[in-house]
Parts: C-alpha cells; sequence; structure tokens
C-alpha cells in the first residue's frame, strides 16, 4: 500500500502577528463548533471517494495557532482520521503551539490524542523582539511549555525562531539561540523574517518606526547559526531546519521530509493544500467559504475524485512534477535532490533532465554533485545563501 501525509489546517488565532500574512482569522471563535463539524464530514467524504487508499506515515496539525482550538475538537478530529484511514504504527503527529497556551489539562488531552512531537512558536528569547513581532507569549512561557510537556512524556520539540528582525544584533541573535538550546529541544526551525506586504510590521518600517531588515547581517547571522549547531551535535537537513540525531532515534520533522521529496499528502481544512494522484489543489478560504463548500455536498453516494469542493484544483504534467521535486528537493542540503527518487517517479535521470543547470551552477559554485550512493545533486554553503534563486534554474519551460 502507498505512503502519505495528512495535513490538517486550523486558521484560528486569538491574535495575529504583525508579521503574519498567512491564512489566519482572529475573533473567529463563535466559528469552533461548525468547523469541527466539517472536519468530520470532509474526513468522512473523502475517505469515501479517493481512487485507492494509503497508509497515512504523519499528520501534521498546522494553522493558524491550533493549540486554541479546543482540546476535545482537535481529538475528535484525529479520532475521525482513525476511524476513515489507515494510520502507521509507527506514525508521527506533529502540531503547532503558542507557548502560552500549553497547560497540564492541554497537553494530558494532546498526549491521549497520541500526539507525538510539538512545534512551539518561540521566535526569540527577548521580550522587545516578541513585543514588535506581536507575540502574544513571553520567553518565561517557553520555559513553562517545555517543562509540561516534557512532564508528562512528549519530549520531541521542535522551537521555532526568528533572525533578522529590525535592531536586532548578531549578539541578540546568539542568546536566543543559545537560550533555546538550554531547553533541550530535539529540532529547530531558523527563518529569516520576511516582511509580507500590508501587515502592520511593513507599515511600520514604511513609516520609520521600524528600521529596515538588514539582509548583510541576516546573512551573517545565518551562516554563525549553521557553524554553531554543528558544534551542539544538531545536524542542518534543510534549508532551515535542524535535528538532533541520538539514541537511535531519527528527530528529523518526517511530515515535512515528505513535502520536501515532493511525496503524497491530503489536506483538511480551509486553505488547506493537497498533492494527491497526480493533482494539486486548495481548499478554500476564508472560514466561512469552507464550511459553506463543504456543507452543500449532500453525501459520498455519487461522490467521485476530484472532491467537488476542492480550489485551484489542476492535474499536474510531468514537467510541472519534475520541477518541484527539484525546488523542494534542493532543500534538503544534506540528502539534496537524490538521482534515484527522481528515476523512479519520472523513468529519467535528473543528470539528463537537468545537464545544462546542473553544469552552470557548478560552475557558480553554488551546487555540487554526490557521487557516492545514492548519487545527488546539492547546495554548497554559498547555494544556501540564495537558494531561492537556485531553484528558479529548475523550473522547465
Amino acid at each position: 500500500m502507498k505512503k502519505a501525509g495528512i495535513y490538517i489546517h486550523f486558521p484560528f488565532c486569538k491574535s495575529r502577528c504583525d508579521y503574519c500574512d498567512f491564512n489566519t482569522s482572529a475573533g473567529m471563535e463563535k466559528y469552533f463548533p461548525a468547523y469541527r463539524d466539517a472536519l468530520l464530514k470532509e474526513i468522512h467524504l473523502s475517505a469515501a471517494c479517493l481512487p485507492e487508499p494509503f497508509e497515512v506515515s504523519s499528520i501534521y496539525v498546522g494553522g493558524g495557532t491550533p493549540s486554541y482550538f479546543p482540546s476535545h475538537y482537535l481529538n475528535e478530529t484525529l479520532q475521525a482520521l482513525a476511524e476513515h484511514f489507515q494510520i502507521s504504527p509507527e506514525v508521527e503527529i506533529s502540531m503547532e503551539s503558542n507557548p502560552a497556551d500549553v497547560t497540564e489539562r492541554v497537553a494530558q488531552d494532546w498526549r491521549q490524542a497520541k500526539i507525538n512531537r510539538i512545534s512551539l512558536g518561540m521566535q526569540s528569547a527577548r521580550q522587545a523582539e516578541l513585543k514588535m513581532l506581536g507575540r502574544r507569549h513571553c520567553f518565561q512561557d517557553v520555559v513553562k511549555a517545555v517543562k509540561v510537556l516534557h512532564d508528562i512524556g512528549i519530549g520531541n520539540i521542535n522551537l521555532d525562531l526568528m533572525f533578522g528582525l529590525p535592531r536586532q544584533t548578531l549578539a541578540d541573535w546568539q542568546d536566543s539561540v543559545r537560550k533555546a538550546l538550554e531547553l533541550q529541544p530535539t529540532h529547530l526551525s531558523l527563518y529569516a523574517l520576511t516582511v509580507e506586504e500590508e501587515t502592520p510590521l511593513a507599515l511600520s518600517i514604511q513609516q520609520g518606526v521600524l528600521p529596515a531588515v538588514d539582509d548583510d547581517l541576516a546573512a551573517d547571522m545565518y551562516e554563525w547559526v549553521m557553524d554553531f549547531l554543528r558544534t551542539q551535535g544538531f545536524q542542518q537537513y534543510e534549508i532551515s531546519n535542524w535535528a538532533k540525531q541520538e539514541d537511535g532515534y531519527d528527530y528529523r520533522c518526517q511530515h515535512n521530509l515528505l513535502y520536501w521529496r515532493n511525496s503524497a499528502y491530503l489536506g483538511f481544512g480551509a486553505a488547506a493544500h493537497s498533492h494527491l494522484h497526480g493533482w494539486r489543489w486548495a481548499n478554500p478560504f476564508p472560514i466561512t467559504e469552507y464550511l459553506h463548500a463543504i456543507s452543500v455536498v449532500e453525501n459520498s453516494d455519487n461522490l467521485t475524485f476530484p472532491f467537488p469542493w476542492m480550489e485551484e484544483g489542476q492535474a499536474l504534467a510531468s514537467a510541472d512534477e519534475m520541477g518541484e521535486s527539484a525546488m523542494m528537493g534542493l532543500r534538503l542540503v544534506d540528502e539534496g535532490l537524490r538521482d534515484d527518487i527522481f528515476y523512479e517517479k519520472f523513468a529519467k535521470s535528473l543528470f539528463d533532465v537537468y545537464e545544462k543547470q546542473i553544469t552552470e551552477l557548478m560552475h557558480l559554485g553554488l551546487l555540487e554533485v554526490v557521487e557516492e550512493a545514492p548519487r545527488a545533486i546539492r547546495l554548497t554553503r554559498r547555494g544556501k545563501l540564495v537558494g531561492n534563486q537556485v531553484f528558479q534554474r529548475f523550473l522547465l519551460d
């Protein structure tokens, strides 16, 4: 049986962060019960009309702020997945959480729902930076959250941090990273700030309230953390992600590996994306449109794939699939884009399809070839700094 991942999107937030332009909504708590009902119905309908079953190898609960969604609704949603899909005994179930939402009671509920990996949105250890970002937690909330999770038996914990912030110095960034390591996470996700148009943060920069982002300083922060985390036992396995490899356990995020290998996944909820059976599609957003789209589907008796509620659905041409596989695979900075995986999907060697691009990017010092099995191409250290420019070269006409 083929394997695939499942993504569940909870678009609700207690408040929106000043840098955020994601598909999230604040002040929409009245829709919690209806959203739970729509998720349960979508799960049932999808399972009934998929062309062929698959084993669920990973589940990722993202948002928004899933930890803000009532834990009993979350548990019901995950139980519905277990009733309608074949779940692997080794499934990784990850959930994103705001540190301020973690209490012993809700953490016990999460563990009862078999969630075994939590990603905490720490962002910074410095209160001034958290305030600037519009976060509703403080660093002490992160400390408390990690302790609660460890005490109830969830030890696989990721911490999200951001660098390249306005007014952030290299010393500030180093302080946040070191304080994060004191909490003994198994995984770190470290992202350079992207200032999105029409966000409160962008407006503050435009009005001169905050200085513009210093791209050169952000690059220095990234290079420092690449070197430093190597000395702390973390493997950088993707451009923005580092994981421990200890006690015989691989702490890389298995669901995100699925994305970066351009494998199959099925998304549930408003604005959730899917990539399955040669199709890529998105669910409707905003929340009310998603609820309506699911509600008008009468039953599963006459349903066929593709789903009637999908938006932006398209059957993927081979060239599109190859380009996406190349762009995503190159994000895996250690493993790289593997020729054996590429050949299995497309019956062609990536070294034949992308001969021109590989030769040119190697000449520029942005790409290297791994000759030992499995043969692959991957970014050089310099290539990691300009990854997006490299990725674009692999889009075929």
